[in-house]
């Protein structure tokens, strides 16, 4: 809210049946009291049936999503998430395939009267340049590593050789 026209920006592009956007532009902290009667937290605990999160890395929402997840899950509540390369809008339209399919396949996995397909994993994340991976848990585990630059620009967990030219790049953030 501070530096950005966010507000008239809003109304501009809403026009004046927007008020709920700019209330939420005039509360940026997630931890304002404004936000507490939005939070599910209450929901979550009561809930008892196996749920669907989907999300994308551009959502708005993500983060939330994120955080129903755990919260469900450190419950034993039966929950899946998918995660895929769209915004929360986008998931209507270009992810509408992608969505209907995870979709309908969670329902046959837990309404078909007989044995409907299951997720390989609790999560499934698309990873950019590398495609659909499928997660035991989320966050992904970790793991150390060292990389060294190569000539010709590329990274390797081996050393290059010693007499290599040197690797030269600029960093300009």
């Amino acid at each position: 809210a501070q530096g950005l026209p966010l507000s008239s920006a809003g109304r501009e592009l809403l026009g004046e049946a927007s008020p709920w956007y700019e209330s939420w532009i005039e509360h940026p902290d997630a931890d304002d009291p404004f936000w507490e009667t939005m939070r599910m937290t209450d929901a979550l605990d009561r809930c008892n049936v196996p749920v669907l999160l989907l999300s994308g890395w551009q959502d708005l929402f993500l983060e939330q999503t994120i955080a129903q997840f755990r919260h469900l899950h450190d419950r034993d509540v039966d929950v899946a998430m998918t995660i895929g390369p769209w915004t929360h809008t986008d998931m209507m339209a270009r992810a509408v395939g992608e969505a209907t399919r995870e979709t309908l396949t969670w329902l046959g996995a837990h309404l078909a009267k007989g044995p409907a397909p299951t997720r390989p994993e609790r999560v499934r994340a698309y990873v950019t340049n590398h495609g659909w991976v499928d997660l035991p848990d989320w966050p992904p585990g970790t793991g150390d590593g060292v990389l060294y630059l190569q000539p010709g620009g590329g990274l390797s967990a081996k050393k290059p050789p010693a007499d290599a030219a040197p690797s030269r790049f600029r960093y300009n953030p």
